[in-house]
């Protein structure tokens, strides 16, 4: 993923006037050669291998049982498994809430600590409903 400042310099380097950027990435993105969303939370990041994005959502399914269990990840595992800056993983988690791929809990204070951000991933929750720990996440 590169920030839209880079993409209209590139633009601009191939020769695409500076009016006719957002509709050159609109044609790219509508075509799949990119992957570029115009609201206000995905404006600025454009991603120019629409491949690295469904490898990056499937990378959700296939998490190891370590780094998720009973379908909840703590953002401080997914260094583990994203190799990327704090800020990118940021995005990247906004935008799987927004495939509906995974959605933020609320922090959890259990034993008076914070576990601090948490995600359900809801195609790794168990089976069976889970011990009273988590329950309220279920109701």
């Amino acid at each position: 993923a590169i920030k839209w400042g880079l993409f209209e310099d590139l633009a601009r380097s191939v020769g695409i006037p500076n009016e006719d950027i957002p509709a050159a990435a609109e044609f790219l993105s509508d075509t799949g050669s990119i992957v570029h969303f115009d609201d206000a939370l995905f404006r600025d990041m454009v991603i120019l291998d629409s491949q690295h994005l469904a490898s990056l959502m499937a990378s959700v399914f296939s998490l190891k049982p370590e780094i998720v269990k009973h379908g909840i990840i703590h953002t401080s595992d997914l260094p583990k498994v994203w190799p990327y800056p704090q800020e990118q993983i940021t995005k990247f988690l906004t935008l799987l809430s927004k495939f509906e791929i995974l959605y933020q809990l609320p922090a959890s204070t259990e034993g008076g600590s914070s576990s601090g951000d948490r995600y359900m991933i809801p195609s790794r929750l168990p089976e069976e409903r889970p011990d009273r720990s988590l329950r309220t996440e279920w109701d």
